[in-house]
């Protein structure tokens, strides 16, 4: 079983305001580093990036009643990295909680780069979006 990390972060916005920002793909770059500023929408809700990792499809999650912001990342052909991410009411303010879990054959380093990048982005979003 891999090893998996969860961060939550608590965003001081009503439940509805930070799904209905973080639902919408054409959001994504405004708070997730991408390797450049091309996110080009393909089909359905797969869209194309260049990421860190090079080109990268991006496929989210329908819009849903239950607060899942999941989506997965990946080149054709590939097993999708998959990425939970959920948004929860508490009190007037929202709980962010992001789950990653170890890929195979990442190194120790790689690992905590990787959760530095994640958390650097998720503080990015949080920042956005209480000063909205």
């Amino acid at each position: 079983m891999p090893e998996s990390r969860t961060i939550t972060l608590h965003i001081e916005r009503p439940v509805d305001k930070v799904y209905a920002f973080c639902a919408e793909p054409a959001n994504f770059p405004k708070w997730a580093v991408l390797a450049s500023p091309r996110f080009e929408h393909q089909h359905g809700l797969v869209w194309l990036a260049d990421t860190v990792m090079g080109e990268r499809l991006i496929e989210f999650v329908p819009h849903n009643r239950f607060g899942i912001l999941d989506h997965a990342i990946y080149k054709p052909g590939d097993e999708p990295m998959f990425m939970p991410l959920r948004v929860v009411a508490n009190g007037d303010g929202t709980e962010l909680i992001y789950t990653f879990f170890r890929r195979p054959g990442m190194s120790d380093e790689q690992l905590e780069s990787t959760m530095e990048w994640i958390q650097s982005d998720l503080w990015g979003l949080k920042s956005l979006l209480e000063a909205l």
